[in-house]
C-alpha cells in the first residue's frame, strides 16, 4: 500500500510576499491505493502563526512578519500523516509617515 503526500502547488518555496498581501495556498494529497485527499482533510498551517486553513485551495492574508514554514499535513491513509513544507518569507509592511504640514497641525 502506497500511503498518500501532500503536494503544495502554491506558494514556491522561498516566495516573498508582503505583511497584509493575499497568499494562494493551493495543493493536494494523493496515493495511487487511496485516492485523492478528503478536502477536510487538507490542514493548512504556520510554525509561526498556526492553524491557518482547511481545503485544497485557500488565501490568507494575515500571516505575520517574518520567516515562515508553511506545512500541508494530509492522513496518509495507514493510520498516519504525511507533511510537506516550503518556506516563504513575509516583510513587514512599511507604514508611510505623516507629512510634515500635516503633523504640524496636529501638534498645534
Amino acid at each position: 500500500m502506497k500511503p498518500a503526500r501532500p503536494y503544495i502547488l502554491s506558494p514556491a518555496d522561498g516566495a516573498v510576499i508582503t505583511q497584509g498581501d493575499q497568499l494562494e495556498l493551493r495543493g493536494i494529497g494523493f496515493s495511487p491505493d487511496f485516492g485523492t485527499t478528503d478536502f477536510q482533510d487538507m490542514v493548512w498551517s504556520s510554525h509561526r502563526d498556526g492553524l491557518l486553513d482547511v481545503g485544497y485551495d485557500t488565501v490568507v492574508d494575515s500571516l505575520s512578519p517574518g520567516r515562515h514554514r508553511i506545512e500541508l499535513t494530509v492522513p496518509d491513509g495507514l493510520g498516519g500523516e504525511s507533511i510537506a513544507r516550503v518556506t516563504i518569507e513575509v516583510t513587514a509592511r512599511e507604514v508611510a509617515p505623516f507629512p510634515e504640514d500635516f503633523q504640524q497641525g496636529i501638534d498645534g
